[in-house]
Protein backbone atom coordinates (compact mmCIF):
# COMPACT_ATOMS: atom_id res chain seq x y z
CA UNK A 1 0.00 0.00 0.00
CA UNK A 2 1.18 3.44 -0.81
CA UNK A 3 2.22 5.77 1.65
CA UNK A 4 1.73 9.08 1.92
CA UNK A 5 4.70 11.59 0.49
CA UNK A 6 5.97 15.05 1.33
CA UNK A 7 3.41 17.35 0.52
CA UNK A 8 -0.02 16.28 2.00
CA UNK A 9 2.11 15.64 5.20
CA UNK A 10 3.58 19.05 4.68
CA UNK A 11 0.13 20.89 4.55
CA UNK A 12 -1.13 18.47 7.29
CA UNK A 13 1.24 20.45 9.15
CA UNK A 14 0.78 23.98 8.28
CA UNK A 15 -3.30 23.44 9.02
CA UNK A 16 -1.44 22.15 12.82
CA UNK A 17 0.77 25.28 13.56
CA UNK A 18 -2.31 27.44 12.53
CA UNK A 19 -4.38 26.00 14.73
CA UNK A 20 -1.64 26.29 17.35
CA UNK A 21 -1.14 29.75 16.84
CA UNK A 22 -5.04 30.28 17.30
CA UNK A 23 -5.14 28.37 20.39
CA UNK A 24 -1.66 29.67 22.01
CA UNK A 25 -2.78 33.29 21.19
CA UNK A 26 -6.73 33.16 22.17
CA UNK A 27 -6.35 30.91 24.88
CA UNK A 28 -3.78 33.29 26.59
CA UNK A 29 -5.72 36.65 25.63
CA UNK A 30 -8.87 35.07 26.36
CA UNK A 31 -7.33 34.09 30.01
CA UNK A 32 -5.52 37.56 30.27
CA UNK A 33 -8.88 39.43 29.96
CA UNK A 34 -11.14 37.52 32.51
CA UNK A 35 -8.32 38.35 34.95
CA UNK A 36 -7.31 42.16 33.78
CA UNK A 37 -9.50 43.11 36.54
CA UNK A 38 -7.22 41.38 39.19
CA UNK A 39 -3.83 41.95 37.58
CA UNK A 40 -4.79 46.50 37.59
CA UNK A 41 -6.18 46.08 41.36
CA UNK A 42 -2.62 44.28 42.25
CA UNK A 43 -0.69 46.40 39.39
CA UNK A 44 2.02 47.60 42.29
CA UNK A 45 3.06 44.22 43.55
CA UNK A 46 6.37 43.17 41.79
CA UNK A 47 5.72 40.76 39.47
CA UNK A 48 2.31 39.98 39.31
CA UNK A 49 1.76 41.07 35.72
CA UNK A 50 4.91 38.46 34.87
CA UNK A 51 3.26 35.70 36.63
CA UNK A 52 -0.31 36.10 34.98
CA UNK A 53 1.36 36.23 31.52
CA UNK A 54 2.70 32.90 32.27
CA UNK A 55 -0.35 31.47 33.37
CA UNK A 56 -2.03 32.63 30.40
CA UNK A 57 0.73 31.49 28.00
CA UNK A 58 0.28 27.65 30.04
CA UNK A 59 -2.99 27.98 29.34
CA UNK A 60 -2.76 28.37 25.63
CA UNK A 61 -0.26 25.72 25.75
CA UNK A 62 -2.91 23.30 27.51
CA UNK A 63 -5.78 24.16 24.61
CA UNK A 64 -2.56 23.37 22.00
CA UNK A 65 -1.89 19.97 23.79
CA UNK A 66 -6.07 18.72 24.27
CA UNK A 67 -6.72 19.53 20.63
CA UNK A 68 -3.79 19.12 18.50
CA UNK A 69 -1.63 16.93 20.26
CA UNK A 70 -4.03 14.15 22.17
CA UNK A 71 -5.69 13.45 18.85
CA UNK A 72 -2.58 13.01 17.36
CA UNK A 73 -1.36 10.50 20.52
CA UNK A 74 -4.76 8.57 20.69
CA UNK A 75 -6.24 8.86 17.35
CA UNK A 76 -3.17 8.34 15.16
CA UNK A 77 -3.84 11.49 13.56
CA UNK A 78 -3.42 15.45 14.02
CA UNK A 79 -6.65 17.69 13.31
CA UNK A 80 -4.78 18.56 9.78
CA UNK A 81 -4.11 15.02 9.39
CA UNK A 82 -7.95 14.39 10.13
CA UNK A 83 -8.83 17.00 7.57
CA UNK A 84 -6.58 15.73 4.68
CA UNK A 85 -7.80 12.50 5.54
CA UNK A 86 -4.29 10.79 6.57
CA UNK A 87 -3.74 8.07 9.17
CA UNK A 88 -0.42 7.09 11.06
CA UNK A 89 0.18 3.51 11.05
CA UNK A 90 2.73 0.71 11.75
CA UNK A 91 4.94 0.80 8.54
CA UNK A 92 2.90 -2.17 7.15
CA UNK A 93 -0.20 -0.52 7.53
CA UNK A 94 -1.89 -1.81 10.87
CA UNK A 95 -3.59 -0.30 13.24
CA UNK A 96 -0.91 1.30 15.93
CA UNK A 97 -1.21 1.48 19.74
CA UNK A 98 -1.28 4.18 22.30
CA UNK A 99 2.59 3.64 23.49
CA UNK A 100 3.68 3.69 19.80
CA UNK A 101 1.83 6.92 19.31
CA UNK A 102 3.29 8.36 22.74
CA UNK A 103 6.88 7.29 21.40
CA UNK A 104 6.49 9.04 18.23
CA UNK A 105 5.23 12.33 19.18
CA UNK A 106 8.18 12.59 22.11
CA UNK A 107 10.62 12.11 19.26
CA UNK A 108 8.49 14.40 16.80
CA UNK A 109 8.34 17.32 19.63
CA UNK A 110 11.65 16.58 21.45
CA UNK A 111 12.70 19.77 21.87
CA UNK A 112 9.43 20.86 23.57
CA UNK A 113 9.39 17.82 25.61
CA UNK A 114 13.75 18.70 26.72
CA UNK A 115 12.71 22.50 27.36
CA UNK A 116 9.57 22.24 28.97
CA UNK A 117 11.80 19.45 31.01
CA UNK A 118 14.30 21.55 31.62
CA UNK A 119 12.72 24.86 32.71
CA UNK A 120 10.80 22.95 34.80
CA UNK A 121 13.73 21.61 36.70
CA UNK A 122 15.31 24.92 36.76
CA UNK A 123 12.42 26.46 39.20
CA UNK A 124 12.92 23.72 40.97
CA UNK A 125 16.85 23.82 41.33
CA UNK A 126 17.95 27.12 39.62
CA UNK A 127 20.50 27.55 41.97
CA UNK A 128 22.88 24.40 42.26
CA UNK A 129 21.69 22.85 39.12
CA UNK A 130 21.43 26.22 36.62
CA UNK A 131 24.15 26.11 34.33
CA UNK A 132 23.63 22.13 33.26
CA UNK A 133 19.47 22.51 32.69
CA UNK A 134 20.44 25.40 30.30
CA UNK A 135 22.92 22.76 28.67
CA UNK A 136 19.92 20.73 28.41
CA UNK A 137 17.25 23.61 26.73
CA UNK A 138 20.27 23.55 24.72
CA UNK A 139 20.23 20.32 23.42
CA UNK A 140 16.69 20.91 23.09
CA UNK A 141 17.07 23.19 20.39
CA UNK A 142 20.03 21.53 18.52
CA UNK A 143 17.18 18.75 19.00
CA UNK A 144 15.00 20.61 17.06
CA UNK A 145 17.38 21.37 14.18
CA UNK A 146 18.22 17.13 13.72
CA UNK A 147 14.09 16.23 13.78
CA UNK A 148 13.42 19.63 11.69
CA UNK A 149 16.35 17.78 8.95
CA UNK A 150 14.43 14.66 9.57
CA UNK A 151 11.50 15.60 7.84
CA UNK A 152 12.89 15.51 4.26
CA UNK A 153 13.73 11.77 4.74
CA UNK A 154 9.80 11.81 3.71
CA UNK A 155 11.63 13.01 0.55
CA UNK A 156 13.08 9.10 0.09
CA UNK A 157 11.69 6.06 -1.58
CA UNK A 158 10.27 4.97 2.27
CA UNK A 159 8.67 8.00 2.99
CA UNK A 160 9.35 7.91 6.57
CA UNK A 161 10.32 11.13 8.63
CA UNK A 162 13.41 10.67 11.13
CA UNK A 163 10.43 10.29 13.93
CA UNK A 164 8.62 7.77 12.11
CA UNK A 165 11.97 5.22 11.69
CA UNK A 166 12.39 5.77 15.18
CA UNK A 167 8.92 4.88 16.06
CA UNK A 168 8.64 2.35 13.29
CA UNK A 169 5.69 4.13 11.25
CA UNK A 170 4.38 5.57 8.76
CA UNK A 171 1.60 7.90 7.49
CA UNK A 172 -1.00 6.26 5.18
CA UNK A 173 -3.68 7.50 3.40
CA UNK A 174 -7.50 6.73 5.19
CA UNK A 175 -9.22 5.61 1.97
CA UNK A 176 -6.84 3.44 1.27
CA UNK A 177 -6.60 1.94 4.35
CA UNK A 178 -10.71 1.62 4.81
CA UNK A 179 -10.54 -0.16 1.00
CA UNK A 180 -7.96 -2.52 1.70
CA UNK A 181 -9.63 -3.25 4.57
CA UNK A 182 -12.97 -4.01 3.13
CA UNK A 183 -11.35 -6.08 0.12
CA UNK A 184 -9.52 -8.30 2.93
CA UNK A 185 -12.96 -8.76 4.80
CA UNK A 186 -14.46 -9.44 1.18
CA UNK A 187 -11.61 -11.78 0.38
CA UNK A 188 -11.98 -13.50 3.60
CA UNK A 189 -15.69 -13.81 3.55
CA UNK A 190 -15.07 -15.64 -0.49
CA UNK A 191 -12.95 -18.37 1.02
CA UNK A 192 -15.27 -19.22 3.70
CA UNK A 193 -18.22 -19.70 1.39
CA UNK A 194 -16.01 -21.34 -1.53
CA UNK A 195 -14.96 -23.91 1.62
CA UNK A 196 -18.29 -24.34 2.43
CA UNK A 197 -19.90 -24.75 -0.93
CA UNK A 198 -17.24 -27.87 -1.67
CA UNK A 199 -17.73 -29.87 1.76
CA UNK A 200 -19.61 -32.50 1.13
CA UNK A 201 -23.07 -32.64 3.09
CA UNK A 202 -22.83 -36.45 3.30
CA UNK A 203 -19.63 -36.43 5.35
CA UNK A 204 -21.68 -35.35 8.15
CA UNK A 205 -23.72 -38.18 8.38
CA UNK A 206 -19.81 -40.53 7.96
CA UNK A 207 -18.64 -42.23 10.81
CA UNK A 208 -15.20 -40.99 12.13
CA UNK A 209 -12.76 -43.39 13.33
Amino acid sequence: MQRIGFAPRFFAYLIDIVLSLILLWGGSAVWLSLISTSITATASSSGVANVAEMRAALVGYFLVWIFVALPEIILGASPGKLLLGLRIRYEEGSETIFPVLFKRYCFKHLSYVVNISGLVLMGIFACPFGFLLMMLILLGNLAAVVFFLGYLLVLTEDQQALHDKFAGTAVYSHKALTEELIQSQVAATAKVAKVETHSDPNDLFKPRW
